[in-house]
């Protein structure tokens, strides 16, 4: 028997990692292989677990060292579960740069299979410490893992980067269950919605506010004044829930919004996809185009949006459309740069961070000190040549290089940097909390 221990930052119904770990579970040879989860105490009140148990597996769940007066107990913790289950062939960890001090007591335990798989192209977190700290582990968790996964070559450039051998793991589809079945269908939308007829929209996402859940109210609003039978099903939880269920109510819709956040586990993810009529997808920008192309005016309007909320010039956005137009002559040009300039500003993100260190705790109040450290922490990157430690000269010529196809100014670098530190520092408005 093979036993092999999944890691995650969180677990829950409807979940993207979870719902995967439940698949990979339902699919494999459960005599042959037995997978168990241990999990940082981000746990919702579902069934989550008794799905894991009856496929075989046990949930562990401790502390997490991010949560505040956490670290000292989530190191005891993870130390003693390490020292209970040494007997794990494989520890598979799904939580990036969290991963470090799980994959830390794991080697030392002895498991000698070590796996660190990345699920994302970027940190999602939105705190200074935490996307500093995010960063920092990154390298270390690196360091700890043995094989090295991700779900798209993307994802791999950007926990790994390009020199590790990674083993592109694709988020597999069952494309058979996506069949239509139209008894399937009818019975859902009763017990859903009580009903058949009537038009349904459908929405799979969490409460966050890249979702743009509020939109889609506003978008409903206008759908109901058009067919006062139509219905709205949100399948998904998340913190600003019950914000969105304040907006529903005050727009009057409320009582045509069906929020099933457990749904997913009850009926099926897969089933979900035949219930609406209409599944909707959204995004946190709305820029008006024409014939859903963006001319010059609808241009203008989104770089007068982003200099509304980011406080950049014009020379700002002028840099980026030289950049693009000297380096993307064709469409296939458009990946390679996109892809130059996301390891680009990793690589500066991440030294810029080293080197600032302490400096970077500053309130956001002192703006000015703030961009004169960066400033001159920038000028350094492309200027001085006697630094001591080998990886920071190695990561301060690959900036160079990148930068010299990329053609950016000076000028324009330290403004990203300001720009990413100082939204970073952006704590959430009250209203969102």
């Amino acid at each position: 028997m093979i036993k092999v221990l999944f890691f995650m930052d969180g677990i829950g119904n409807a979940g993207g990692i979870q719902e995967m770990a439940i698949k990979w579970m339902e699919n494999i040879d459960r005599s042959k292989v037995k997978i168990d989860i241990l999990t940082y105490n981000h746990v919702k009140a579902d069934n989550y677990k008794d799905r894991v148990k009856a496929l075989g597996g046990e949930v562990y769940v401790i502390e997490s060292f991010q949560d505040k007066n956490k670290f000292l107990l989530s190191m005891k913790q993870t130390a003693s579960f390490f020292e209970q289950h040494s007997d794990y062939n494989i520890i598979h960890a799904h939580a990036s740069s969290k991963a470090f001090f799980v994959l830390w007591f794991a080697k030392r335990s002895g498991i000698k299979v070590r796996i660190l798989h990345s699920h994302a192209t970027r940190f999602v977190m939105t705190g200074i410490l935490a996307l500093m700290a995010a960063y920092i582990l990154k390298p270390l968790a690196n360091i700890m893992a043995t094989h090295y996964f991700a779900c798209s070559p993307e994802a791999g450039n950007f926990l790994f980067g390009k020199h590790k051998k990674v083993f592109i793991a694709h988020n597999g589809v069952d494309t058979d269950v996506f069949s239509p079945n139209t008894s399937v269908r009818i019975q859902m939308r009763k017990e859903l919605i009580g009903e058949d007829n009537c038009f349904l929209i459908g929405n799979v996402g969490r409460f966050r506010p890249q979702k743009n859940h509020k939109f889609l109210m506003e978008i409903f609003k206008e759908v109901c004044s058009l067919d006062n039978k139509s219905k709205l099903v949100c399948v998904g939880g998340g913190e600003l829930e019950n914000i969105i269920k304040e907006k529903a109510r005050l727009l009057g819709i409320l009582v045509r919004v069906y929020f099933q956040a457990s749904i997913a586990a009850n009926v099926g993810i897969t089933n979900l996809a035949m219930v609406p009529d209409l599944r909707v997808f959204k995004s946190s920008f709305h820029v008006p185009t024409v014939n859903n192309k963006l001319g010059i005016g609808e241009k203008k309007y989104c770089q007068k949006m982003m200099q509304e909320i980011y406080g950049v010039d014009d020379n700002f956005f002028k840099e980026i459309d030289q950049s693009i137009r000297k380096s993307c002559r064709k469409m296939q040009d458009v990946q390679i740069y996109l892809l130059q300039f996301q390891n680009f500003t990793q690589d500066l993100m991440m030294l810029t961070g080293n080197l600032m260190k302490f400096k970077l705790r500053l309130p956001s109040f002192f703006k000015k000190a703030i961009k004169a450290m960066t400033d001159k922490t920038v000028h350094e990157i492309f200027t001085k040549n006697d630094y001591t430690d080998a990886s920071v000269l190695k990561t301060v010529v690959a900036i160079r290089q990148y930068n010299k196809r990329l053609g950016f100014s000076e000028s324009w670098v330290s403004n990203f940097v300001y720009q990413v530190v100082m939204l970073a520092k952006k704590e959430p408005k009250q209203a969102e909390q």
